[in-house]
């Protein structure tokens, strides 16, 4: 046996190092391989797509690359992308309305504001001063630059409140809101809609028809304090309806468009609005505020033409294509790959304060869409879920064990499984993460 060493013997006895030879020869001893290995089992177990990138702020270097330039459908990871786009041009507060005061009269359109009588936002300075001035209001509806819904929505989600149609004018949140009280009477928020109630409805809940604002019911559809939120169909003429109901006074319509000079009125404070997109992944809200991306860059309000000039002003140089088509995550055309993501979030840090960038998404185990995620868990985690059936993608900040920060992409696609599982993989891949590093 002259020669051979006994493989016992392959320890390296060299101080700080923890690695044997044998292992160095197969499996290797950085975090990123052991995690990789990892990976690989999780995308074996549950036969579906996983890419991770995960890239270390403090130190400025990449960290972990697991199929991130692959493309995957992020969901709601897309308002990271809408939400960026507005921080690099809106400005403190949302333009709430473009207006022109000629003699006794205020000629008025929408910006596609989303705060308007909002049910979860402080009241717009545009409604003070329309509710205020003593002049006559005429509201300018215009032709149609954009469609009520975005490519590749469900058609049949018409009745979810996650699924509020686009407007040029949005009030109260484009929904209407029901609750039930202990006397089985149904209100509606605003009460302007309760005469479209119909009490011969053959289905369990309330249902809106699919073209028309009929909500129809049977029995008691809400239990007291539980609410139900049904997107509302809006034209032009009801625009103007619920403007006079709301405000109180009269106000005209004209079906052409508003021409010649005007101003921009600023309705509320963004960081209120973009938190409110960001923890409650509120899809109206980010469609809209595309909107408003568009009108302070003097755009048609469509979402396509911001999101083109986005593309151009706003994500050049960027490590992939990005196929980008709406603003909230709802449409199944949208595909990220988690480096670009990673991008994204670094340049954000780059730009913007990190207390100010962190204040806009979700903590870990504390707020919005991940308040029950991370509990009881040391790893301290801002970031954007997003997901809906067989995917579920979360990506932001987080603190390794170490003290580092890092910024990650986590994106799992066409799995078989409930998301709650999905979700747990990706606890345990972020567990991986903050534990060796």
């Amino acid at each position: 046996m002259k020669g051979r060493i006994p493989a016992s013997n392959l320890l390296i006895n060299i101080p700080g190092l923890t690695c044997t030879l044998l292992a160095a020869l197969t499996l290797g001893c950085s975090p990123s391989k052991q995690i990789s290995k990892k990976l690989g089992s999780f995308e074996k177990e549950y036969k579906y797509h996983l890419g991770v990138s995960v890239y270390d702020i403090t130190n400025d270097r990449p960290l972990l690359s697991w199929q991130d330039d692959r493309h995957y459908n992020p969901a709601s990871n897309t308002k990271i992308y809408t939400l960026y786009a507005c921080l690099n041009a809106v400005g403190d507060s949302l333009p709430g309305m473009a207006y022109r005061v000629s003699g006794d009269s205020v000629y008025f359109r929408g910006t596609g504001d989303p705060s308007f009588l909002h049910q979860e936002l402080p009241e717009s300075q545009v409604y003070r001063f329309l509710k205020d001035t003593d002049k006559h209001l005429v509201y300018f509806a215009g032709e149609p630059t954009d469609g009520r819904y975005g490519p590749g929505w469900a058609w049949d989600d018409y009745n979810d409140y996650y699924q509020a149609e686009k407007s040029p004018f949005p009030l109260y949140g484009n929904v209407v809101r029901f609750t039930g009280d202990a006397s089985s009477v149904l209100h509606t928020d605003p009460a302007f809609w309760y005469t479209s109630l119909d009490g011969n409805g053959g289905k369990p809940g309330i249902v809106r028809d699919e073209f028309a604002n009929v909500f129809r019911f049977k029995g008691r559809p809400l239990p007291p304090q539980l609410r139900q939120d049904i997107p509302v169909i809006l034209t032009g003429s009801l625009t103007a309806k619920l403007l006079n109901y709301s405000l109180g006074r009269e106000v005209s319509l004209r079906e052409d468009s508003l021409t010649g000079p005007v101003k921009l009125m600023y309705s509320v404070p963004s960081d209120t609005v973009y938190k409110l997109m960001m923890y409650d992944s509120d899809n109206m809200i980010a469609e809209h505020l595309l909107y408003s991306y568009a009108s302070v860059n003097g755009l048609p309000l469509n979402s396509r033409q911001a999101i083109q000039h986005a593309l151009k002003h706003v994500y050049q140089q960027m490590p992939d294509t990005l196929v980008w088509r709406d603003g909230s995550g709802l449409s199944r055309y949208n595909l990220f790959t988690p480096r670009t993501t990673v991008e994204v979030l670094k340049r954000m840090l780059q730009k913007f304060p990190q207390e100010k960038v962190f204040s806009y998404f979700p903590t870990g185990g504390k707020t919005g869409t991940l308040r029950h995620l991370f509990k009881d868990s040391p790893i301290v985690v801002h970031a954007k879920s997003g997901s809906f059936s067989n995917n579920y993608c979360l990506s932001g900040y987080m603190f390794s064990k170490s003290g580092r920060l890092l910024a990650f992409s986590v994106m799992n696609n066409n799995f078989a499984y409930p998301i709650r599982d999905m979700q747990r993989v990706t606890q345990e891949i972020l567990k991986e993460v903050y534990e060796r590093y």
